[in-house]
């Protein structure tokens, strides 16, 4: 069935497989375009291996849970060749561009949604939008500033991506209620609405896969949080988890180096594994068969900032999740109810929260469950779906 608006969402490249921000596309993708919106993700070149896309079926262009998307550089391919791969960037540039015109121009298009961490590219999507008369919203997930250095715990005043951006944006969406109170500290007049991280529990509640191990804690995330895996190591080995046949599994993807090192400070324990790569479906699986997922947040301003995706695909696995009282964390769970929340950076009451869940199983199965209803209500993309078409729409106040 043809839809009577369109949006593009630009800025990220590897729709429709990847890690916490594709997905974050996927969802608000999904939640726009229940309201008779056509969504095309534009990715301006390939960053996949060519595993991945046989595994994940990705092709140059297709359709990913009704959601249209296409590689302008013509290929999901990252090239090994230097010379290949710049000339399908300028091809990827080219035809983007063309894109965003063409829709612009004679399309009638809604407005552009954007994620980007280069304030150069958010300018140049900027002036395309002033050409096309459409309106631009950005989608605000991290205070970039502190990416280079996890160990940053207070805001930089001079001027950065953080406290430019939002000159070239028309509405904002904003992840977390630090980054909401950053914006209102700069006194941006843009209409913005608070989206945390969102899933497709219906999606979630029909995948069955089962990981052949039983009996263990789970930690899923990237090799960029490697001060994250070693303090759940160290809170794990605080426990005695061994004695009781529970192990710990750590799904880390990214820097072969970095999932060497941690490979290498485990190998004398046979209860601790290191995982990666797994398909979405087997993915799930381990989280909807773990004791307990595991997200500890550290004391610094990424995490005081940020909100990990995780937790939203952990609410609806509807295990118990053991966290940490920091960030926005503290805006929905509370600890003994829906989650089991430790002192942020305590590594002794961390584990403990860890031996909490092996000595109290029927308490801790409630925990998830009472975890569970609360995504339902604050993680749901469904739920979103009306303040989002407003925004697009410019009608949001």
């Amino acid at each position: 069935m043809k839809k009577n608006k369109t949006v593009l969402y630009l800025g990220q490249n590897g729709f429709p497989f990847g890690m916490a921000a594709v997905q974050r596309q996927l969802q608000i993708s999904k939640a726009i375009a229940i309201d008779d919106t056509r969504v095309l993700v534009v990715n301006e070149k390939g960053i996949h291996s060519s595993n991945v896309i046989i595994r994940e079926k990705i092709h140059a262009s297709g359709t990913f849970e009704g959601i249209d998307y296409f590689y302008a550089s013509g290929t999901p391919l990252y090239p090994d060749h230097f010379i290949t791969r710049n000339f399908l960037k300028f091809i990827g540039w080219f035809r983007e561009l063309v894109t965003i015109l063409y829709h612009g121009l004679f399309k009638n298009l809604t407005c552009v949604v954007v994620c980007t961490s280069s304030l150069s590219k958010l300018k140049y999507f900027w002036c395309l939008t002033r050409i096309t008369n459409t309106r631009l919203v950005y989608d605000y997930v991290e205070y970039f500033s502190s990416l280079e250095n996890r160990s940053i715990k207070t805001v930089d005043s001079g001027k950065t991506f953080d406290t430019e951006f939002y000159k070239y944006t028309d509405a904002l969406i904003i992840i977390s209620t630090y980054l909401e109170q950053h914006v209102n500290r700069m006194k941006s007049k843009k209409p913005y609405i608070m989206v945390p991280p969102i899933i497709d529990f219906e999606k979630f509640s029909i995948i069955d896969n089962k990981p052949k191990e039983s009996d263990y804690f789970l930690y899923c995330g990237s090799t960029y949080y490697l001060d994250v895996v070693e303090f759940i190591m160290e809170a794990y080995r605080k426990t005695n988890s061994r004695d009781q046949g529970v192990s710990l599994f750590l799904i880390v993807n990214g820097s072969a180096e970095v999932r060497a090192k941690i490979q290498d400070s485990i190998k004398e324990n046979t209860t601790i594994k290191l995982l990666s790569r797994l398909s979405y479906e087997d993915l799930i699986g381990y989280y909807k068969n773990a004791k307990a997922l595991l997200i500890p947040l550290q004391d610094n301003l990424q995490d005081k900032a940020r909100f990990p995706f995780k937790i939203s695909e952990y609410t609806a696995a509807g295990r118990p999740i053991i966290t940490s009282d920091f960030g926005a964390v503290i805006d929905y769970f509370k600890d003994g109810e829906t989650a089991l929340v430790a002192k942020t950076g305590d590594i002794n009451d961390f584990s403990a929260k860890l031996s909490f869940v092996l000595e109290n199983p029927e308490k801790s199965e409630q925990i998830g469950r009472n975890g569970h209803e609360l995504g339902l209500q604050h993680f749901n993309y469904k739920s979103y779906s009306t303040a989002l078409t407003k925004l697009i729409s410019g009608v949001h106040t």
